[in-house]
C-alpha cells in the first residue's frame, strides 16, 4: 500500500478509515481493527486528500479528491451515493459539525477566502460565505467543542476571526464576526 493521505476516526460508530495514494479507502472497526470494506476512488480521482466518516443521518464516507475537485459520498459498503464538483481545488481545514437537529454538516474554507457548508450525506452546498475579500484564503478553521464558536485564521494577513454559532449561519444573514488583528510590530 502506498503512503496514507488521510485518516479519520468516528467515535459514534467505533470505526476508522484511511485513504492512500493508491486510490483506496479502507474502513476498519475499532478496537479490533477488522477491515469492513475497501473502496477504490472514482477512476478520475487518483487519491483522496480528505476522508470523513459521517454517522447522522446516514453512516457514510465522504471523500475529497483535489486532482478532480470533487467530493464523493459512499455508503459504508462501498456504493457511490453522490458526487459533487467543488469549484475550488484547494479546500482548507475541513471539519464536520453537528446541527441542532443532529444532522451533520461539512464545513471548510477555500483558497479564495470563503467558508462553505454542505449537508451530509447529500453534499448539497447550502452556504458559501466570504470571510476575506482579498482572495488570500483561510489557513485554519476550528469549531469549539460545544459547537457555539468557529475560529478562522489567516496567517498572511494576521487576522483571527470568531464566528458565533456556525451551525445557524444562513445565506440571508450577516455573519457575526469579530476580527482581531495580529500586529507583529508591537
Amino acid at each position: 500500500r502506498l503512503p496514507i493521505t488521510s485518516l479519520f476516526f468516528n467515535d459514534n460508530l467505533n470505526i476508522w478509515g484511511s485513504a492512500s495514494y493508491d486510490g483506496y479507502v479502507n474502513i476498519y472497526t475499532f478496537p479490533s481493527n477488522k477491515k469492513i470494506t475497501s473502496i477504490k476512488c472514482d477512476s478520475n480521482a487518483v487519491y483522496a486528500d480528505y476522508l470523513f466518516i459521517t454517522s447522522s443521518p446516514l453512516p457514510s464516507l465522504v471523500i475529497h479528491c483535489k486532482n478532480d475537485s470533487c467530493f464523493y459520498c459512499y455508503s459504508l459498503i462501498g456504493k457511490l451515493i453522490c458526487k459533487e464538483y467543488e469549484n475550488n481545488s484547494e479546500i482548507l481545514s475541513p471539519l464536520i459539525i453537528t446541527e441542532s437537529n443532529f444532522g451533520e454538516i461539512l464545513m471548510y474554507g477555500n483558497d479564495k477566502g470563503k467558508i462553505n457548508m454542505r449537508y451530509l450525506p447529500s453534499l448539497n452546498l447550502f452556504l458559501s460565505k466570504e470571510i476575506d475579500n482579498d482572495d488570500i484564503g483561510l489557513d485554519c478553521l476550528e469549531v469549539s467543542q460545544n459547537g457555539r464558536y468557529c475560529t478562522v485564521w489567516n496567517n498572511k494577513k494576521g487576522i483571527f476571526s470568531v464566528l458565533y454559532d456556525p451551525s445557524l449561519i444562513s445565506e440571508n444573514e450577516e455573519l457575526m464576526i469579530l476580527h482581531l488583528a495580529n500586529d507583529l510590530d508591537e
